[in-house]
């Protein structure tokens, strides 16, 4: 038996159809002395009570048939709709690809999963629901389940390192910042010195100032200094000094 006619584009089904199903060949054989063509299990079938071409009539038997590579070769090549169509599948596949297809078709009712009958929460396609055991389900959940807690426990003991040298940074940094404030308020300290001391510097500048001020005020003019006198001869002295 060949492919669905129908699944095939219509204006090639006629060239790659049997004479005897009607359908699209399937691993096409080939009559050496007529060459008509069918395929295997149709002509086997056909010459199983007959001994001729069932197409012309030409006597026909077993060993009179060939492999029809180049035909098959184009039709595995065809594009064919999923058989599924009417159930919602919208894919087009080779012919080579279509049994592959049909089997794992979403839209196959062989592939709708179903729930384990016996409640191990299994979800099931109909075609596996008879090889299903559900210990062998669970002893898998359990083993995922203890996988993942080991990934978990291994994640949780790396994050508690990553918080370990987090505190300790913390705490360093907290150390740190106790000692700039130490430094600060020594520094405040300082500058509160300085600034007493500047003050004090500032006050005694001016009270000099003042005194100065004062003393200069003070002083008798030069024009009201008493001449000073000279004792001993005044010719002398005028000799001397040209000397």
């Amino acid at each position: 038996m060949g492919f669905n006619v129908y699944l095939c584009d219509s204006s090639q089904a006629p060239e790659h159809t049997c004479p005897i199903c009607l359908m699209i060949y399937a691993d096409p054989m080939e009559s050496r002395r007529c060459h008509h063509i069918f395929c295997r299990r149709c002509i086997n079938e056909w010459l199983r009570d007959h001994e001729d071409c069932p197409y012309c009539r030409a006597p026909l038997g077993n060993y009179h048939l060939i492999p029809a590579t180049d035909l098959r070769d184009r039709i595995y090549n065809l594009k064919v709709l999923c058989q599924f169509r009417d159930q919602g599948c919208q894919m087009e596949v080779d012919l080579k690809h279509f049994a592959s297809h049909t089997s794992n078709c979403d839209h196959n009712p062989a592939n709708v999963p179903i729930p384990c009958r016996y409640g191990c929460g299994a979800q099931l396609r109909r075609r596996d629901a008879r090889y299903h055991k559900c210990i062998e389900y669970l002893h898998g959940l359990i083993e995922v389940g203890n996988s993942e807690r080991q990934a978990l426990a291994s994640q949780v003991e790396d994050l508690k390192g990553v918080c370990t040298r987090k505190d300790g940074r913390i705490a360093r940094l907290e150390r740190s910042i106790e000692d700039r404030d130490k430094t600060i308020e020594h520094k405040n300290i300082q500058l509160k010195r300085l600034k007493r001391e500047f003050a004090s510097f500032r006050l005694s500048a001016a009270q000099l100032y003042a005194a100065a001020e004062t003393l200069r005020n003070q002083e008798p003019c030069s024009s009201q200094r008493p001449r000073r006198r000279y004792r001993g001869n005044y010719s002398s002295s005028v000799s001397s000094w040209r000397k």
